[in-house]
């Protein structure tokens, strides 16, 4: 009896198995994507990405185990360290030019401490621009120390203020007063630079041209070019 019964399971199964080859395989088609949505998809992956990046680098590296060695290193990178070296030379060469090429005037330790404000700025402004670029970098430049979480924003924010604030102290040591006052234009400058004159192109090229060309005049003023500087004024002015 058990065995009547397997052998009608087994044909039934089989009848079951004839009739499913018989019927074809349906297939669900999806809709084609349009160019227009296909572009949505598109900006709404690369805006997650950006916010994914902007959210790490505010949770910032603190789980992960760098060394001492590591950490100074991506500081230097963030600081980009290779534009002190310009900036300082601007110095040298305008202390030189500006003291009628005695080279006296480039052993001055005001020159030397102008040349270090100098590159100083540099550092601080590549710095705070990072902070405010975060978003963009985010997108474009993922791999850098803020996007990628390797340095906080806080942490950036305060490496620049410290610069900042300790390039203007420095300033108060210098005479004459218009290198106070040319510290003084040069921080504001550059860091309103990414927040308001980066958008307008032309404001942008002039405030980049005019910190330029001040590193010079403050290395010749920082030499005691001023003498030189009031005699020449005072020679305009009669004429």
């Amino acid at each position: 009896m058990m065995l009547k019964k397997a052998t009608v399971v087994s044909q039934r199964c089989a009848c079951y198995s004839v009739a499913c080859r018989g019927v074809p395989a349906v297939r669900v088609r999806q809709p084609r994507r349009g160019p227009e949505q296909e572009i949505v998809s598109t900006r709404s992956c690369s805006s997650r990405r950006s916010s994914v990046a902007v959210q790490a680098a505010l949770a910032g590296a603190s789980g992960s185990d760098h060394s001492l060695g590591e950490k100074l290193s991506t500081y230097m990178k963030l600081a980009r360290i290779h534009n002190l070296a310009p900036s300082v030379i601007l110095v040298i060469v305008g202390a030189w030019a500006g003291s009628g090429h005695r080279m006296s005037a480039v052993q001055s330790v005001s020159v030397w401490l102008m040349g270090l404000i100098s590159g100083g700025m540099a550092v601080a402004s590549v710095v705070v621009n990072d902070y405010f670029d975060l978003k963009i970098d985010a997108t474009n430049a993922p791999d850098k120390p803020l996007p990628s979480g390797a340095i906080t924003p806080d942490a950036a924010l305060l490496l620049s203020s410290l610069i900042y604030c300790c390039c203007l102290i420095a300033a108060c040591l210098m005479e004459p007063s218009r290198l106070r006052s040319i510290v003084a234009f040069s921080a504001a400058a550059t860091l309103l630079y990414t927040p308001l004159f980066k958008r307008l192109t032309a404001i942008k090229n002039a405030t980049v041209a005019s910190v330029i060309a001040l590193a010079p005049l403050a290395g010749a003023l920082a030499a005691g070019a001023v003498s030189s500087i009031v005699v020449l004024e005072n020679a305009t002015r009669s004429a």
